[in-house]
């Protein structure tokens, strides 16, 4: 009996994905050209596109981090998630009242 292992990709709705990374594409393509400077890079940091550009990076290292991350740790931490972000919003909540 062999056990393949089968990789967390093979569920991904590719199509989704696909649409996805075009409307970030077009997104960061649009702040680019709007904000066009001859004398600018295209991966200027100090400019926004290129801000916007370390995000999207930032971004997708976050997704595969979080994917490949076992789904079980997020259950079990779950509830530590949900009150840590509770107690960090609560001084939001009252200084808004």
């Amino acid at each position: 009996m062999s056990r393949t292992k089968k990789s967390i990709f093979t569920n991904v709705d590719w199509p989704i994905v696909g649409i996805y990374l075009l409307l970030v594409l077009m997104g960061w393509l649009n702040i680019y050209a709007t904000l066009y400077n001859e004398d600018s890079s295209l991966f200027d940091f100090t400019q926004r596109h290129g801000k916007q550009l370390m995000w999207i990076g930032i971004s997708i290292v976050v997704f595969l981090v979080i994917t490949l991350v076992d789904s079980r740790l997020f259950e079990t931490l779950a509830y530590v998630f949900y009150l840590s972000l509770i107690h960090i919003s609560e001084p939001t909540r009252l200084l808004s009242i």
